[in-house]
């Protein structure tokens, strides 16, 4: 759960969320424009709007724990200054663009804010937004409600901003034919491989040489560390202690949670379009007002939207639109149709961004409460989702607590909750069995608790319901290794260098044959190296390094042959005879558009990102000279 909202308040354009609910939220805990409980210490300031000292450092310890978890145990003392630079310099932009954009006239209603929160799944219980659940989740990672309000407002706005900028943008045909003729472009190719396979026999290694490496490179002759660790786990699918759920339990809560299981309200309707722009047509509005009349004097909906209507998914079956809850249609749409309550009845013209509707009621349905027997098995899953719920949530209080108080190792504590304890070996820092990967577990067992002090971990929560604490039984420094346990080792190393050089040189030998004017076919079967002869390579033909696809489409077809040595050791040896650009129409519709939409989002995200460039040329900025310095 942490997790996922630490996810949701990071990122500038991406970490935006979205949602569809009420107003209750921002109601239950007020609005909030301003620098919401921010120290007065300001780091910098933007057009004369200031950034907290709290808030840049609640923003560079998330990026930290970001980039530890993706990339490594620590981050390099020189990139650690880096990152404040970059950190406090999205920041600026992203205040400044929030101004920007209120500027313009961009907002984000209390209501709209309240809906995107309430959408939260982090947030939900049972399906329904949770007052308590929503402080507890925050309150766990050091943010209060105020200020996460505060953040996704601040978001909100400025992706509005963005799309209005972004969207705009458009790819030429033009442009759009050129791309797909270089993405799609094939060349025809033939050369050879020389591998270094065929020289290994011959490389003779003294000891003299696997001495001198070792000299050379002791440094980087180590043992890998690690730990063998112990830890407990509590997993809601799968705790001790669990009460059996009996029809008894199950009937009580239906009958206090009834109100649960009401069938949402649902509209069967028919409509005719006549298709406008968004700003309005009078003249179709006119023809829209004639249908109105036509069907008061009598004559039949669907054989008129049949001949009318302009919305080809439906014209043809009478306007019928089926059955649809509240969500489904755009605003106005909605409101007129849920303001129908008598079956036959229709609207007046309603106009959306699709032009004028006329909008009948076929059926109403919904709003019945679903006997027990229908709703049995969604009760007894969603108790037994609650009980398990409290179940880990009280053990995980309890393991918290144990873990921090106790010096005398987890046994004890795994005795008492009834809960197994458990084992993993040889965790290094890259981790180990079903934690390989996770920084979050390898960054607590290294850390100062657990490696430095010899304790107990605090809880790591690893998803919704499942969290672990973890102890280290046994800890295996890393140790240079003599030359004794590295020397076959590095006798292998050598040879493959020496192999990888005698294919090289080879390589180069057949290369100047061949500019002399040597075949390749003949050249190939000469030396007894592998040919190949492809006439229609792709740039992303499997079976070739993608180094050497590179290299083959950056030659000048006609020219004479190029090599180059690859990475695993061969030598390749290449000429391009023709290049054939790609075709647009051999591209499937649906991908052609598919393809065109992600570059227009492209161009959008320059063109945004140019705009963005050009407001921070006008703005003032100003930053404390001490921010840039070492965290206190």
């Amino acid at each position: 759960m942490l997790q996922l909202i630490r996810d949701r308040l990071s990122g500038w354009v991406a970490g935006i969320i979205f949602g569809v609910i009420g107003l209750a939220l921002v109601l239950t805990f007020g609005t909030m424009r301003g620098n919401v409980g921010m120290s007065s210490t300001a780091v910098a300031s933007v057009d004369g709007v200031e950034i907290g000292q709290a808030e840049f450092l609640r923003t560079l310890d998330e990026e930290q724990i970001r980039l530890r978890e993706q990339f490594g145990e620590a981050l390099p003392e020189e990139f650690e200054q880096e990152l404040r630079a970059l950190v406090l310099d999205d920041m600026i932009d992203m205040r400044m663009m929030q101004a920007h954009a209120v500027e313009r006239g961009f907002t984000t209603s209390d209501a709209r804010l309240a809906s995107v929160i309430q959408s939260i799944p982090a947030f939900l219980d049972g399906g329904a937004f949770s007052v308590d659940l929503y402080r507890s989740a925050l309150a766990n990672i050091g943010e209060s409600p105020s200020w996460f309000e505060y953040q996704q407002r601040g978001l909100m706005t400025q992706q509005q901003f963005y799309r209005g900028i972004a969207e705009s943008a458009f790819f030429t045909p033009v442009d759009f034919r050129f791309y797909i003729e270089l993405v799609q472009e094939s060349r025809a190719v033939r050369g050879l491989f020389v591998s270094p396979e065929a020289f290994r026999a011959g490389v003779a290694v003294t000891d003299e040489q696997v001495s001198e490496y070792y000299g050379q490179n002791a440094s980087g002759l180590w043992t890998r560390e690690y730990l063998d660790l112990e830890y407990i786990e509590i997993d809601a699918a799968s705790l001790p202690g669990q009460q059996e759920i009996t029809e008894q339990d199950a009937l009580e809560w239906y009958e206090q949670n009834r109100d649960q299981f009401i069938s949402p309200l649902q509209r069967q309707s028919s409509h005719i379009l006549l298709a406008a722009s968004p700003e309005g047509d009078d003249e179709v509005l006119a023809r829209a007002n004639e249908l109105v009349a036509r069907l008061e004097a009598g004559e039949d909906f669907a054989a008129l939207a049949g001949e009318y209507s302009e919305d080809p998914g439906s014209a043809s079956l009478g306007g019928d639109l089926g059955w649809n809850e509240r969500g489904v249609f755009v605003p106005e749409f909605e409101e007129a149709l849920f303001g129908l309550e008598e079956v036959g009845r229709y609207t007046a013209p309603v106009q959306t961004q699709f032009g004028y509707h006329i909008i009948r009621l076929d059926g109403l349905r919904g709003g019945d409460i679903a006997p027990f027997e229908d709703a049995r098995e969604d009760v007894l899953a969603d108790l037994q989702e609650r009980r398990g719920r409290t179940r880990f949530y009280d053990l995980a209080d309890r393991l918290a607590d144990m873990a921090l108080e106790s010096d005398d190792g987890l046994a004890w504590i795994a005795e008492e909750l009834e809960l197994p304890l458990k084992t993993i070996g040889n965790f290094t820092r890259e981790g180990a069995g079903e934690f390989a990967g996770n920084r979050r577990v390898i960054d607590a067992a290294y850390g100062e608790t657990v490696l430095d002090r010899g304790e107990n971990s605090r809880i790591l929560q690893l998803g919704p319901e499942r969290a672990i604490v973890l102890r280290a039984a046994r800890h295996q420094p890393s140790e240079q290794q003599p030359l004794e346990e590295v020397a076959d080792r590095i006798r292998e190393i050598l040879v493959s260098d020496a192999a990888a050089e005698a294919a090289a040189a080879r390589g180069a030998e057949l290369l100047e044959r061949r500019q002399a004017g040597d075949g390749l076919p003949e050249l190939a079967e000469a030396e007894g190296v592998e040919y190949f002869d492809e006439e229609e390579m792709r740039r992303d033909s499997a079976g070739f390094p993608s180094e050497l696809l590179n290299a083959i489409f950056a030659a000048a077809p006609g020219h004479s042959a190029e090599g180059l040595r690859l990475l695993d050791g061969r030598y390749a040896l290449f000429e391009v005879s023709e290049v054939f650009p790609g075709r647009p129409e051999t591209i499937a519709r649906d991908q052609r558009d598919e393809v065109k939409a992600d570059l227009e989002d492209r161009e959008g995200l320059m063109q945004f990102d140019a705009y963005r460039a050009s407001v921070r040329d006008r703005a003032s900025v100003w930053i404390a000279p001490e921010t840039l310095e070492d965290t206190p």
